[in-house]
């Protein structure tokens, strides 16, 4: 019996529900709609945009409207050693930080990096 009123009560409730007037901004055509119109679409891998209802129409769920993922130039980075913990890493000659080694932090053992053989390796450690 007591189950029985809790859905009448629930279906009363679930009846007058007024529709939700809250409203948000589409991405796409940076128009005010209702939320109930909204949708999320995927943009690239781990981004989604709002879409309206309006957006959808017209254009399919395919993205023409968001800022493509701009390509910046590659910038030229330099191949190094640390002789001193033999650690490779990369190095932007153009940045302001200092040459240094990121994983031991010293500077005094580090060399551009032509591709390390047994040879060099010996002669290094003979030095």
């Amino acid at each position: 019996m007591h189950n029985r009123l809790l859905e009448k009560i629930i279906i009363k409730k679930v009846g007058n529900m007024q529709p939700d007037k809250r409203l948000i901004i589409c991405d796409r055509c940076k128009k005010t709609v209702p939320i109930s119109s909204i949708r999320y679409v995927p943009v690239g891998k781990d981004t989604m945009i709002r879409v309206c209802s309006n957006c959808r129409q017209k254009g399919g769920d395919a993205d023409k409207a968001a800022p493509a993922v701009s390509s910046k130039p590659a910038k030229p980075r330099v191949s190094y050693y640390c002789s001193r913990c033999k650690f490779k890493f990369k190095y932007d000659p153009e940045s302001n930080a200092t040459l240094r080694c990121p994983y031991c932090a010293k500077a005094d053992k580090i060399k551009k990096d032509e591709g390390v053989s047994a040879e060099k390796i010996l002669k290094e450690a003979d030095e």
